[in-house]
């Protein structure tokens, strides 16, 4: 498969690339050979002819899911918490959540990893990985990040936001206000100050609604009925987003910032499995003695067989009845009442066996 880079449009970036708001960037050949060896659904045909084509085709969830069966258990962990973060996470916002230091070696060798297989990919002084919603809807058990609860409201209330929150408005679209608004909340220090200027039951019930586990069967960190009804601070202050049940949903930038002393879970190195020592000589009379019993077992198995032929078992079903479940089964022995072989026809009249009626 021949893939030729191209800036035909400004959202390739880096490698694969990345969405519209990103300036034009191409992949290097050597690392392109590598992407496109390791997730081989990249050269099902028909092949993508340009980078543009690979980046659609490599983004694709399935194409996703796919390339993290290639993964191992800690650069999983990691892509999680990546996906959890969304674009703009550091290496060590990524170390912090994970509890391990910016430098660990485990985490470096994770995110190479991750970069390699084009599931993320550095931009701007972080990484792209907001498309890993995909492959991980709940990640961390966290709900929707703020981007996508901001997305449902009007202007007016995000320019309110941004003058609470000091985000400059001028001359500044929907989509953009967004952006900055998702990301001021991306930082834990400014949710927690907001927070700290909250009354003492709000910032309990907010504690309780981010530590709750967010369930694609459930209704994820939304609170229903007379608890939201009392958080009109928290709302006001968007750390919820009013839901049109009649709640508020908590951003998953702000659940991440009020779980303290959270970390996530990484496992770098394989659990210790505990080993009992063994002797030869125990090995050997474990087996002699499983062998003796084997034997025997043959043994009386054998001599039961010559004494004569085995009991016959009446097989025959039995008569039937309806269980508590509506299902009929048979109780009592006899032939089934509608084999044709053996059914007869009986007279109205006639208590006795049924006789076969002759012919005319």
């Amino acid at each position: 498969m021949s893939v030729q880079p191209t800036a035909a449009r400004p959202w390739v970036v880096g490698w694969p690339g990345a969405v519209s708001r990103c300036s034009p960037s191409h992949p290097d050949l050597d690392q392109l050979t590598s992407l496109v060896a390791s997730r081989r659904d990249a050269t099902l045909e028909p092949a993508p002819k340009s980078t543009e084509q690979l980046a659609v085709r490599l983004l694709h969830p399935s194409s996703m899911a796919g390339a993290c069966a290639l993964l191992t258990l800690p650069q999983l962990q990691a892509g999680e918490v990546a996906a959890g973060l969304g674009d703009g996470c550091t290496a060590a916002r990524l170390a912090m959540l994970l509890g391990v230091p910016a430098d660990d070696p485990d985490l470096g060798a994770a995110l190479r990893r991750l970069t390699q297989l084009a599931l993320i990919w550095p931009h701007a002084g972080g990484f792209v990985a907001a498309h890993l919603s995909a492959v991980w809807p709940h990640p961390l058990m966290l709900g929707p990040g703020a981007a996508e609860l901001f997305s449902t409201q009007n202007m007016n209330e995000l320019r309110r936001l941004a003058k609470l929150y000091g985000v400059p408005v001028a001359g500044v679209g929907k989509n953009e206000l967004v952006v900055a608004l998702s990301g001021w909340l991306a930082q834990p220090e400014n949710v927690r100050r907001v927070v700290a200027q909250a009354p003492a039951d709000v910032c309990v019930q907010l504690g309780m609604l981010a530590r709750r586990p967010a369930s694609p069967f459930g209704l994820p960190g939304i609170t229903l009925g007379a608890p939201g009804m009392a958080l009109p601070w928290a709302t006001e202050h968007g750390l919820l987003v009013g839901s049109g049940w009649g709640g508020g949903e908590m951003p998953r930038e702000v659940a991440l910032a009020l779980r303290e002393g959270y970390v996530a879970p990484f496992d770098p190195r394989p659990p210790t499995v505990s080993v009992t020592r063994v002797e030869p000589e125990a090995a050997e009379r474990e087996a002699a003695a499983a062998a003796v019993e084997t034997l025997a077992a043959i043994t009386a198995t054998v001599e039961t067989m010559s004494i004569g032929p085995a009991p016959a078992q009446d097989w025959r079903p039995r008569r039937t009845r309806t269980s508590p479940d509506h299902q009929v089964v048979w109780s009592g022995r006899g032939p089934h009442p509608l084999d044709h072989r053996t059914a007869r026809r009986r007279r109205p009249d006639a208590p006795g066996p049924a006789r076969q009626r002759s012919r005319p």
